[in-house]
C-alpha cells in the first residue's frame, strides 16, 4: 500500500513540475493549472521545483574576475566635476 499520505494538491504540484521538467512552455502549464497569471506559475514552480533552480546555477561556467577590472561586483568610483581624487 502507499505509506504516504497522498493529497489532491500534491498531485497537482507532481503534474506541475514534470511538466516544467519536460520542457513545456510554462504559458502552458500556467493554462492548465488556471492560474490567470504567468508569474503565479512561475511562483508555484520555483517553489516547488527548488531543486532545479540550483542545478542551473551550479552549472553554469564561471571564470574568476581580475580584481583590476570594475564589473558588477566592483562598481567604478566615479568624482563629480571640480573634485579632486
Amino acid at each position: 500500500g502507499i505509506e504516504k499520505r497522498v493529497h489532491a494538491h500534491g498531485l497537482r504540484h507532481t503534474h506541475a513540475a514534470q511538466l516544467r521538467a519536460e520542457g513545456v512552455d510554462i504559458g502552458i502549464i500556467s493554462r492548465q493549472l488556471g492560474h490567470s497569471s504567468i508569474s503565479t506559475t512561475a511562483r508555484y514552480l520555483d517553489h516547488i521545483a527548488p531543486r532545479s533552480v540550483i542545478e542551473t546555477v551550479r552549472s553554469r561556467p564561471w571564470t574568476p574576475r581580475d580584481p583590476g577590472r570594475p564589473g558588477i561586483d566592483a562598481p567604478q568610483a566615479s568624482v563629480p566635476p571640480g573634485w579632486s581624487s
